[in-house]
């Protein structure tokens, strides 16, 4: 327990002791505490849920189905060994909710780092994979 909670803890009435006048239940400062703990765990609630709303891709989707329908093209790949998992998971839940909502996409996981030169120098994936899907895709929608 921490020191506050320690120092609350006592002020409190318990097992082994009665309330005393002026103490906090009495005073109404344990309940502006929990009030004030209350809001705080409320305004949180309220930011995860404007986040997971405006950012959150797949909360974006459903909501998006027709607008990512009409793209021309839609490809995603994420590296393997991806220093942060939760990118590597997030991705493959992402081509399954793509799946799921019938909409057309290619998506890969590849061998690598997305740092690696592999990806972004010279004969990388960015030359050799993505810029050749691109440019098929935009040349065919101008057809």
């Amino acid at each position: 327990m921490t020191r506050s909670l320690e120092a609350l803890a006592r002020l409190l009435p318990g097992e082994d002791r009665e309330a005393i006048p002026g103490d906090i239940c009495e005073s109404g400062l344990l309940g502006l505490l929990v009030d004030s703990i209350l809001r705080s765990l409320s305004c949180s609630f309220n930011r995860m849920r404007l986040l997971r709303f405006r950012f959150f891709i797949a909360e974006l989707v459903p909501r998006h189905v027709d607008q990512i329908k009409r793209l021309r093209a839609l490809k995603i790949d994420w590296p393997r060994s991806d220093s942060i998992y939760d990118h590597v998971y997030a991705n493959q839940a992402l081509t399954r909710l793509l799946i799921e909502y019938g909409i057309e996409h290619e998506a890969e996981e590849f061998n690598g780092i997305a740092q690696d030169d592999a990806y972004w120098g010279k004969g990388s994936r960015i030359t050799k994979e993505v810029l050749p899907f691109l440019g098929e895709h935009l040349d065919a929608g101008q057809q």
